[in-house]
């Protein structure tokens, strides 16, 4: 558990992370390259969007990893079952697919079939940068939200420990549909609450990170079977 200052410095950090510096990542990017964003080809603004995606995620992934270094060390330390530890992640990969799978039905069932924005853009991108996307959403993105939504936002609620797991999975789906529809938050929210329980039940930032780390490496495999499969 961090202090309040520090959990407020971290939630600062996180917005202007998600909002002000992919800006200033992207026109620093553009001088440097020299390249008009009026004249850019879609393929060029792909690779400046991307890279600005990369770049920003490091950024605050150091950031909020500076921040939480201490936290990270000690929860490391109370690992001290790792056959626990390794069950406790393939038990919570399955709950995570089902929350997924759920969620996915949940839309179907109400008609929506589009994929949500903010997954069709990570796939976007990946086609632009695979190395480098992947490696944001398996590494950074995974420790920046736990950071955030179960380290800083589940301990402020600590003394409500459902309405935490709660509170932080809405926050966590409200995130990333901020750009396409509201109904995708869906999906997102019941991960969230998997992410939450498995960080309220051991107390410790590294399940719910590696936990997420894992489901998004597995999300990214069957994505590119899926588009092998396609052509």
């Amino acid at each position: 558990m961090m202090s309040k200052e520090k959990n407020i410095l971290a939630i600062i950090i996180y917005v202007v992370g998600m909002i002000i510096l992919p800006m200033l990542v992207m026109m620093t990017v553009g001088l440097i390259s020299g390249v008009n964003p009026e004249t850019m080809t879609r393929e060029q603004q792909m690779n400046l969007t991307t890279t600005a995606i990369v770049v920003s995620y490091g950024i605050l992934t150091a950031a909020l990893l500076w921040i939480t270094k201490d936290v990270f060390k000690q929860d490391f330390a109370k690992i001290k079952s790792w056959s626990n530890f390794t069950l406790q992640m393939a038990v919570g990969l399955l709950f995570t697919f089902a929350a997924a799978t759920v969620g996915s039905f949940a839309l179907q069932r109400l008609g929506v079939t589009e994929p949500a924005a903010n997954q069709a853009a990570v796939e976007a991108s990946i086609g632009v940068m695979p190395i480098a996307m992947v490696f944001s959403v398996i590494v950074f993105a995974p420790i920046v939200e736990e950071i955030v939504f179960r380290l800083v936002v589940m301990d402020m609620l600590k003394m409500k420990p459902v309405f935490s797991i709660v509170f932080s999975s809405l926050i966590f789906g409200l995130m990333h549909v901020m750009v396409g529809g509201m109904i995708h938050i869906i999906p997102y929210f019941l991960m969230g609450l998997v992410f939450g329980v498995i960080y309220h039940k051991n107390e410790n930032i590294w399940y719910a990170t590696v936990l997420h780390a894992l489901h998004n490496g597995a999300t990214v495999l069957l994505v590119f079977a899926m588009q092998g499969m396609m052509g």
